[in-house]
């Protein structure tokens, strides 16, 4: 990539600050459709591995301040909603990066600096303009929009149960980690586990910091308030699943 090309997105990203934080959302509008093309331009788009981390993270901020300049714009003209959906199907693939090496605890997530991601920040806040806007474009419409945050959001939900499981239990069955993760199957738990970096033995599963306590009534052996975040976790997932 030319220093040319960097030169314009770091002026794009420059710009998106200012025009947010001055609040010049419909001054930003512009930014907007040119944020694709310049991407487009240094091949950002093309996430494998040989994707300078550098350009991932650049192109993440971009394609970040894009999206919420378009939720603003959407404030006040519902048809800029496809603007922020359009933007989110770009950040995807970037997410869906940082998740896999999060998942498989792979250090080379640091290189891509997800403190800086907004991911849970973005997701969060489309939901709540559906849900405060969703009547003005019909229930199908919705129910479409929720099926492309869902995955996100239940794998979202499925990683803060599982750091909770880690810390309310010293070990749990493969059955019971299925109902707390909601997974479909042992085998999916057997999976997550493994890329977790749990142990499986004898049908259970013993979190890193009670490996070498493997009793069966460790199950009782919980706090309180990480078994609460839990339940409320599964609820959720539940009311999650019935939306879409």
């Amino acid at each position: 990539m030319s220093g040319k090309d960097v030169k314009d997105l770091l002026d794009l990203i420059a710009a998106f600050k200012s025009n947010l934080q001055h609040k010049q959302f419909y001054q930003a509008e512009k930014l907007v459709q040119k944020t694709a093309p310049i991407l487009h331009k240094l091949g950002a788009f093309s996430l494998t591995d040989s994707v300078d981390d550098k350009l991932f993270c650049l192109a993440r901020e971009a394609l970040e301040l894009s999206t919420i300049t378009s939720l603003r714009l959407g404030e006040n003209d519902p048809k800029n909603q496809v603007l922020f959906t359009t933007g989110y199907k770009l950040l995807k693939p970037f997410y869906d990066r940082e998740q896999a090496l999060q998942m498989a605890k792979d250090p080379a997530l640091q290189r891509l600096n997800p403190s800086a991601s907004q991911r849970n920040k973005i997701t969060a806040l489309y939901l709540v303009y559906l849900l405060k806007f969703g009547g003005f474009v019909g229930t199908n419409k919705i129910a479409e929009e929720f099926e492309i945050f869902s995955p996100v959001l239940l794998s979202t939900i499925r990683m803060w149960m599982a750091a909770s499981a880690e810390k309310a239990y010293e070990s749990l069955s493969i059955s019971s980690a299925k109902d707390v993760l909601k997974l479909d199957s042992e085998g999916d738990v057997v999976e997550f586990a493994q890329a977790r970096g749990w142990v499986l033995r004898d049908g259970r599963i013993y979190f890193p910091q009670s490996e070498v306590e493997h009793t069966q009534g460790s199950e009782t052996s919980v706090s309180h308030a990480s078994r609460a975040i839990i339940e409320n976790g599964i609820g959720y997932a539940q009311q999650l699943g019935t939306i879409v």
